[in-house]
């Protein structure tokens, strides 16, 4: 959140800027796969065994 300040107004606390909490997450996301990452190649999994695993956690958690 930002404050904004409109003349004659005052200052106000902004609405949260939905971009940038969204660019936010994303990096966040990244950084776990990232971690993830890491951790695949240091058990010695491959790149198809981890992007299975990915997919299964992703059909397990899918709430739609």
């Amino acid at each position: 959140m930002f404050i904004e300040t409109v003349q004659g107004k005052g200052s106000y606390v902004s609405a949260p800027n939905r971009e940038l909490a969204r660019e936010r997450r994303l990096r966040a996301a990244e950084e776990g796969l990232s971690r993830a990452v890491l951790e695949a190649r240091g058990v010695g999994l491959s790149l198809y065994e981890l992007t299975e695993m990915l997919a299964t956690l992703w059909k397990e958690n899918d709430h739609g």
